[in-house]
Formats: structure tokens, sequence, C-alpha cells
């Protein structure tokens, strides 16, 4: 009696690989979609938490601060918690100020936010929210 041999012959083989690669070709975009925008809504979180804090200081101040230093850092949280991106706080006077948070990743960004030609999302005193397509989730 002659033993048969079994495993897998080439073909199969390679039918599997293409299978694999075919998945992997239609998974790995949509991952990197959901992990840009989890980035982002971790901006949007930061941003949203700093204007808590600027409103919170002129509550008790009846104005916003000169500069960001005036809260400090720490208290702003100025960096994302994966330092995705850079935040800043301009055009602070009395009555105003805008919050920017720029990506350091020129690619970070989902596509559908980078149509105006501008990656950064931003963020004012009167809860404006720019890009809008960036803040719909």
């Amino acid at each position: 009696m002659k033993k048969g041999t079994s495993g897998f012959t080439l073909i199969e083989l390679m039918i599997v690989v293409a299978v694999v690669g075919i998945l992997a070709g239609i998974a790995y975009p949509a991952y990197t979609d959901y992990v840009k925008k989890a980035r982002r809504s971790d901006a949007q979180a930061n941003m949203l938490d700093i204007q808590i804090k600027m409103e919170r200081y002129r509550g008790y101040n009846n104005s916003y601060p000169a500069n960001a230093t005036s809260l400090s850092d720490e208290s702003l949280g100025i960096i994302t918690d994966d330092g995705y991106y850079d935040f800043s706080i301009s055009g602070i006077s009395t009555t105003t100020y805008l919050i920017t948070a720029n990506p350091k990743d020129a690619g970070s960004q989902h596509q559908e936010c980078v149509g105006g030609g501008s990656d950064n999302l931003t963020l004012n005193q009167s809860n404006s929210k720019t890009p809008s397509e960036c803040w719909q989730n």
C-alpha cells in the first residue's frame, strides 16, 4: 500500500496569498481613515477643553487672558496625548480668541478636511468651527 502525500500545492498556496492580498488592499485604506478620524476627534476634544478653560478664566476675570501662558500649558493641555497636533491660541483680546489645531504630519487629515486648502482646525469664542466638514462626526 502506498502512502499518499498531503500538504498544499503551489497553486493552493498562491490562491491563499492572492486572497489575503486582496483583503489587505481593501482593509488598509479603511483602517487609515478610521485612525485619521480618531486623531481628529482627539484634537477636537482638546480644543473644546481649551475653550472651556478660556471661558472659565473669563468668568472669573471678566476678560480672556492676555496670553495663553497666563493659564499654564499644563492646565491648557496644549498638545494631544499622542502628539499628532500642535495647538495655538491667537487673536486674544478681552472678548475674542482663536484656537488652532495644526496636524504635525501633513497627511494626517482625512481627505474630506483638506478641500479648503488648510489642514488646520479652528475654534473661536462664539463656537464657530472651521472647516465645518471636519467637525461633523
